[in-house]
């Protein structure tokens, strides 16, 4: 017989299980039970089953990883993982985000709509509808998004140079910031959730404090040329990885304002996007007309990462670890690629991807992974959001309508087409990026400059070393307020900004 304990604690279970129901059917589509009976009569239903009892065990002890049929990447070199679209938005989606705890995703794109997720219905609807839409939007494209550390707000930056901060629960406009350009990303400090950090094109990294009643930010980096990537260092909240034009990757330590931190070195001078590793002691580049760059800080190297099928060329993209051992981008050609994280280290780069993803229609811009899920989401010049499954998902599919490129620009009449309220795939638009595409093929054919590794020359080392430049508007007493963990620079946490520097200054300057 049961002790009343263990009866209690099945009843809290048995309710807390059909709470988790409710939760997912006022997401829309199909209820739990119909998908079942419907992987019954097609015969699937195990891997259903076995992915629904993972979410509600998920549910009942806390943050367990559903990873029903293991790694999604290694999975994928065997054959081709599941993948599923998720339909809301009504123009190309420019930004997709994962909450801390994984429990929604964020996306938001050239319908200038800020639109939440909640991340189970994504995996168990048959046709999965956004949870809500932020109440006031933006007016031109939407480049960059965050979810707050505690997951009661969102912050949205884009093309009509305003950062707008989102409540959660009631949709509503909190408050907004405003720059001279766009605003291309957004990162919220690891430990102090009051504090963001903004990559603008007017050649600034703002800082916001959101406490404060100013509109204007409380602190501005200035570079040389318009900024695309910012990035805190979870471990190391002080340091800022940054992606500039001229300046390309550089490091910035919040507590020095004497300027730059370390700089990587010309041959990144167009790096677009950065991305700390877990454990805040390497760096994931990728660079614009060139291959990415993993940097290992601990033992000052780096190497670059190909493949011969791998493009950068049209637009801005972003990069992720995901975990400690893989290395994540999109690709003009359409397509995901994933590199291990190299462990051993020569002269040679890595000369194919681990796994390449292939489904879109489209170039790839944006990528985001969840452990918890074990799903990956992506999005760039199409209307939709994938999401990636190593298990199969109600509407996921393993083998995707493809279409071929087109060299020209191609004008769509359909009724679709002109309805800008339509998600059905605009192919003007599709085709127009195809032209993109193609003419920069042709500019790079004729302008095939000193982009890549092997052509830095020791003129461009002694030159980036030399091209510091300066942080500008950091007073002490501002740097003070971000968190406990970064304030009264001096004793021992002098010593650990130096023992900072030198793990990463030998690295960047010997690039």
């Amino acid at each position: 017989m049961d002790s009343p304990t263990t009866s209690a604690a099945r009843t809290r279970g048995g309710v807390l299980v059909k709470a988790i129901h409710v939760r997912e059917l006022r997401g829309g589509g199909s209820s739990i039970c119909d998908i079942i009976d419907e992987d019954s009569r097609r015969g699937t239903g195990g891997d259903t089953t076995k992915l629904l009892k993972a979410l509600r065990r998920r549910e009942l002890r806390g943050h367990t990883t559903v990873n029903i049929h293991g790694n999604l990447f290694e999975r994928n070199r065997q054959e081709w993982v599941y993948q599923k679209d998720l339909k809301g938005h009504k123009g190309c989606v420019n930004a997709v985000e994962f909450s801390p705890q994984e429990d929604y995703i964020v996306s938001g794109g050239d319908d200038c709509n800020v639109q939440i997720w909640r991340s189970v219905n994504c995996c168990l609807d048959s046709n999965p509808q956004p949870l809500g839409i932020m109440d006031t939007q933006h007016e031109s494209n939407i480049f960059a998004l965050r979810f707050s550390l505690h997951t009661d707000r969102i912050y949205s930056g884009g093309n009509d140079y305003q950062l707008l901060i989102h409540d959660i629960q009631t949709k509503a406009l909190i408050r907004s910031f405003t720059a001279d350009k766009c605003f291309y990303r957004i990162s919220n400090h690891p430990a102090n959730d009051s504090v963001i950090a903004a990559a603008c094109e007017d050649g600034h990294v703002h800082i916001y404090d959101i406490r404060m009643e100013s509109d204007q930010a409380v602190t501005k980096i200035e570079l040389k040329g318009p900024v695309y990537s910012v990035e805190y260092n979870k471990q190391r909240p002080s340091l800022m990885a940054v992606c500039s034009n001229p300046d390309g990757l550089q490091i910035y330590d919040l507590r020095n304002t004497k300027g730059c931190y370390a700089q990587a070195g010309l041959f990144t001078k167009n790096a677009i996007c950065a991305d700390w590793s877990p454990d805040g002691r390497a760096i994931f580049a990728i660079i614009s007309r060139a291959n990415p760059i993993y940097f290992n800080l601990d033992n000052s190297e780096y190497i670059e990462l190909r493949d011969p099928d791998y493009q950068n060329l049209c637009t801005l993209k972003s990069c992720t670890f995901v975990g400690p051992d893989y290395l994540v981008t999109g690709s003009d050609n359409w397509n995901i690629y994933v590199w291990k994280v190299p462990h051993k280290w020569d002269d040679e780069p890595i000369k194919q991807a681990y796994t390449v993803l292939n489904g879109h229609r489209s170039i790839v811009n944006h990528i985001r992974y969840s452990d918890r899920n074990n799903i990956l989401v992506s999005c760039g010049v199409e209307k939709i959001v994938k999401c990636w499954s190593a298990t199969e998902l109600p509407s996921s599919y393993k083998n995707p309508p493809r279409r071929a490129r087109s060299g020209g620009i191609f004008i769509d009449r359909s009724e679709s087409a002109l309805d800008p309220d339509s998600m059905d795939e605009d192919l003007q638009v599709l085709y127009t990026f195809d032209h993109f595409y193609e003419r920069a093929v042709q500019n790079r054919e004729s302008d095939d400059d000193s982009m890549s590794l092997s052509m830095t020359s020791e003129e461009d080392e002694e030159e980036s070393v030399d091209s510091q430049i300066s942080v500008m508007d950091i007073a002490p007493s501002e740097i003070d307020g971000f968190s406990d963990h970064d304030q009264n620079v001096g004793g021992q946490e002098q010593e650990e900004a130096e023992s900072d520097q030198e793990f990463i200054i030998s690295v960047l300057e010997n690039c």
